[in-house]
């Protein structure tokens, strides 16, 4: 069976740097199940003429006009769609965002449309509702079915009329995010599909561990000003001038390190914070064996593997109320809290060895169904007889 996956959302090397889960899952189901995939990149169009005006509009413009890019850590071809133009402020909301797309679809329909013939898939898989729109277009026209895996934040353009009918004519709708499954469900059948975890990530003999008096705290984030790690500096300063021992270990870079660095020496915290800076997965899994609490209060995550991959090494989960993996844990199985100085305290000045010890192994027996090979079977179920006996 030929999937093409439609996903503006994809860590093109040299572009953008985003999450490869998409492309995992494919590779996941090439593994298991043979199903051959390409994945289509809706991107800003850029006209020739403009293509010298900046260093990052040339290199823009010479990736997507690359007919041949493949991702070289999972071997899956991915065509440029140049779908819209790069119009500051006009995608600052979705609503705004599925306007645009809508009405600049009718300038560049043909490409898409290529893309498609050149193919011919026998499925359509669009990885959030605004890519749900080409795939209806898709639809429409050839009759291919097609399903939406949906991310990001529940909005009230969901409820819309025109995009009520993308949904409504999918043939099947996932999400990894239990507040977006919450919300949809209401109108629309969906299922609740997590992301996988690899066997990597999960210890062959767990053994029991006691919460020592030194607090043992990680986080694994890209350093972006909405993963809110100012939030914990700021509490370890106060649990320093109250004298607690602890030690914080924070794996990740982005814009937001120089900051937090001056953070660090603003607090006094200097031997108490280590920065790793982008470790490989097999360093990741051995700072967290060293670790015993993970701690990730993001504004927004549509699901956040690294809470499940934390929860696997058998460390305490700490996030934020409503985004995440909220709703995967109850609340004897994880803590989630509202973003903010106080609450943080609160719990991490609750925590003894009893508690500790009773959460980590709930967590851990719960994320067991989340492994690939199960996760893998949920998203090839998606995939209805009639299409995979085509």
């Amino acid at each position: 069976m030929k999937v093409l996956n439609i996903c503006k959302f994809l860590p093109i090397k040299g572009l953008v740097s985003e999450n490869d889960i998409t492309l995992k899952i494919y590779s996941d189901l090439k593994s298991a199940y043979n199903i051959e995939s390409i994945f289509v990149y809706p991107c800003f169009y850029i006209p020739k003429f403009l293509s010298d005006l900046t260093t990052g509009v040339r290199r823009n413009y010479q990736i997507v006009t690359n007919k041949a890019y493949t991702d070289e850590k999972y071997n899956i071809k991915i065509r440029f769609f140049r779908s819209f133009i790069p119009l500051k402020g006009l995608y600052s909301s979705l609503e705004k965002s599925m306007w645009a797309f809508r009405i600049q679809f009718v300038f560049h329909q043909k490409d898409l449309y290529n893309l498609y013939k050149d193919y011919k898939p026998d499925i359509i898989h669009a990885h959030n509702i605004t890519d749900g729109f080409y795939a209806y277009k898709l639809y429409k026209k050839y009759g291919t079915p097609y399903i939406i895996t949906l991310r990001g934040v529940y909005s009230y353009v969901y409820e819309k009329k025109w995009v009520t009918k993308i949904l409504e004519n999918a043939q099947n709708l996932s999400t990894p995010s239990y507040s977006m499954h919450g919300n949809v469900k209401k109108h629309h059948e969906i299922s609740l599909i997590p992301h996988g975890l690899d066997d990597f990530w999960f210890k062959d003999v767990v053994e029991k561990k006691v919460l020592p008096s030194k607090l043992r705290i990680v986080t694994v984030a890209r350093l972006l000003s909405l993963k809110n790690i100012d939030i914990i500096l700021d509490a370890l300063n106060s649990l320093k001038n109250e004298n607690n021992s602890f030690n914080f270990d924070i794996i990740g870079e982005g814009p937001e390190e120089e900051r937090l660095k001056y953070l660090v020496n603003e607090y006094g915290l200097a031997s108490y914070v280590h920065f790793h800076g982008f470790l490989n997965q097999d360093d990741v899994r051995s700072v967290l064996d060293k670790n015993d609490i993970f701690i990730l209060l993001s504004e927004r995550e549509t699901f956040g593997r690294v809470y499940f991959e934390a929860a696997a090494r058998n460390l305490l989960i700490i996030g934020s109320k409503g985004t995440g993996a909220d709703g995967y844990f109850s609340s004897k199985e994880a803590l989630f809290i509202n973003p903010n100085k106080l609450e943080l305290l609160e719990v991490l000045n609750s925590i003894d060895c009893e508690k500790f010890c009773r959460m980590t192994k709930l967590s851990l027996e719960k994320i067991r169904s989340f492994k690939t090979k199960i996760i893998t079977e949920k998203y090839y179920s998606l995939f209805n007889e009639k299409v995979i006996n085509v």
